[in-house]
């Protein structure tokens, strides 16, 4: 069955960037995470190149899966990412409808005939019911559980029935304390954000134990300012930093991104000892998911969570279900090489 399954593909990598994009207008449940401008900016902030797989059928059916593998080890030893642990999620784009349970198949014994070590995959959660009635039971489970927040029925809607009166409560109080609101991606807002950012680092180290040091390395590996500045310069008017301002001083910001029907909290930082008695950080939410709403999106991402926690608790006071999604580790597997010449092809990588 897995031969078959392989040999009915055609699979390319890199993917021509064309293709990519036409699949991208054609795939309503497309990511900002899964467009090449995502992977130009990962590519740009570590040593990752494009590996990633188009894959095509006879009836003329494509998926398009964004991959990327180290540059600093050899192909036998390198894992294949969709995406890195710390940049989130990816999975297969796919024009023209759904991934199907036989396609999902496909992908996952695809990339167990790999040389290297474990590939790693982490599609949407909007579409994780198929990728689990399709893994097979070689591969290895990494639950996670991000937060999704339903836009439909329009801003009006989300605010007097989403939101919750703790929520909207603290957006009236910003907007009587008078914060001002700025966006944009230039390099003055990521450095403002980035000051943020550093700031919260180190209330967040405090809060769980941990060293000063410690925490700002595990940062600066995790997320440098130029890791801000590359994904606002390839995704460009796509990705927005929000930053509000109480006093003359920026006190919290959010970097957001949007691709078609999709918008994406990615990053959130705030200077506590002037934000919080605002209701800054709420506003900035709120502004986004009304803007989110206004171009017409159907859902908001609010990112990965840890069960509850403050930040999963805000996140569900602005309407963020959870979802328990997973992200899957498939260990090479020679068994599953295809067996017929012809069908099964590849371009270099």
């Amino acid at each position: 069955m897995t031969a078959a399954l392989l040999t009915a593909v055609r699979v390319t990598s890199p993917v021509p960037r064309d293709l990519w994009h036409a699949a991208l207008a054609e795939d309503p449940d497309a990511l900002a995470t899964q467009t090449p401008g995502w992977l130009d900016a990962m590519c740009a902030v570590r040593p990752y190149r494009d590996v990633s797989r188009l894959y095509e059928w006879q009836d003329g059916r494509r998926l398009v899966l964004p991959l990327v593998r180290s540059r600093l080890t050899t192909a036998a030893r390198a894992q294949e990412l969709g995406w890195p642990l710390d940049w989130g999620i990816g999975g297969p784009v796919a024009p023209g409808g759904p991934v199907t349970r036989a396609e999902a198949a496909t992908v996952f014994a695809d990339l167990a005939r790999r040389p290297g070590a474990a590939a790693y995959l982490r599609p949407s959660p909007l579409t994780d019911e198929v990728w689990r009635a399709s893994a097979p039971g070689h591969v290895r489970r990494y639950p996670r559980i991000t937060q999704i927040a339903d836009l439909s029925g329009g801003y009006a809607t989300v605010w007097s029935e989403r939101f919750t009166s703790n929520t909207r409560r603290n957006v009236r109080k910003a907007e009587r304390a008078g914060i001002g609101v700025e966006v944009g991606n230039d390099p003055r807002l990521i450095r403002e954000f980035d000051r943020l950012y550093r700031m919260s680092v180190d209330r967040w180290a405090a809060q769980e134990g941990t060293s000063r040091p410690r925490a700002r390395w595990r940062m600066w590996r995790k997320d440098p300012r130029r890791k801000f500045a590359a994904v606002a310069r390839h995704l460009g008017d796509a990705c927005q930093i929000w930053l509000a301002h109480h006093q003359g001083r920026a006190v919290a910001g959010i970097i957001t991104m949007r691709q078609g029907e999709h918008a994406k909290y990615w990053r959130g930082a705030m200077d506590k000892t002037h934000a919080a008695a605002t209701g800054a950080p709420t506003l900035l939410q709120a502004l986004a998911i009304e803007a989110a709403c206004a171009q017409g999106c159907r859902y908001y991402h609010m990112g990965d969570s840890r069960p509850d926690t403050p930040v999963t608790r805000f996140k569900q006071r602005m309407g963020g279900r959870l979802h328990h999604t997973e992200g899957w580790w498939i260990d090479p597997r020679p068994d599953t090489a295809p067996t017929g010449p012809g069908r099964h092809e590849e371009a270099a990588a």
